[in-house]
């Protein structure tokens, strides 16, 4: 059993309610595997059957598609341990993916076949824990998702980063935004445009910004996007 595989999985969502020995029991099957990548290597292309879960056990993965004009979007970064990704297309019967992965760093990542979750619930108490916990999964991800529509179908950059700034705040009215590219990307407006405009913001004393952290100073005038 490797004690440093079992102790990650046993944080990871999909796991909760499994004991040690069920976790161990499922690694001990053909349907899991671990597979290490270089730095700059793909762990799938678009032309790849998507059949398999994959769960990060080190490294960093940037998961990304290529426009027809040559550019490319980032859609995610998977970045820490335990991270699962590529579990919604496992189940959607499509015939490939619409992105790809790359590993971003060395990286160590756990495979799990669709098939494992396929066998018959009633008799296998694993797999009926892990399909509830793909459920919520699936769940918590739709609801996320709906989030960010609401936040690309604002008409303006400045409708856009309040939505942003008013899901993600915290009690003190504070907000850790993520890189400005990153961000950018999230928002689908250039990086130019969106620090010109959170410099526009702050210049009208909505916003404090100081690095990656912003401080809301006018909540009123962010909720007249809502």
């Amino acid at each position: 059993m490797n004690q440093k595989i079992v102790d990650i999985l046993k944080k990871v969502p999909m796991f909760r309610g499994l004991s040690e020995e069920e976790i161990a029991g499922l690694l001990g099957t053909r349907a899991v595997k671990t597979k290490v990548f270089k730095k700059g290597e793909f762990v799938f292309v678009e032309e790849d059957v998507p059949d398999q879960l994959m769960i990060l056990l080190s490294g960093e993965v940037l998961v990304a598609k290529d426009t027809l004009a040559g550019n490319r979007r980032i859609l995610t970064k998977i970045t820490d341990s335990g991270d699962m990704f590529g579990e919604i297309y496992t189940f959607m019967e499509l015939t490939s993916y619409e992105m790809y992965a790359e590993c971003l760093k060395a990286s160590e990542i756990l495979f799990i076949d669709r098939g494992i979750l396929e066998l018959d619930p009633g008799q296998n108490r694993a797999v009926q824990i892990m399909r509830g916990n793909l459920l919520k999964i699936f769940a918590t991800k739709a609801y996320r998702m709906n989030k960010r529509l609401r936040i690309l179908s604002s008409l303006s950059i400045r409708e856009k980063i309040a939505r942003f700034l008013i899901e993600n705040q915290g009690k003190e009215r504070i907000v850790m935004v993520p890189p400005r590219e990153e961000m950018a990307d999230y928002l689908n407006v250039t990086r130019p445009s969106l620090s010109r405009e959170l410099m526009n913001m702050a210049t009208d004393g909505i916003i404090e910004v100081n690095g990656r952290e912003v401080r809301i100073l006018r909540q009123e005038s962010l909720e007249e996007f809502l």
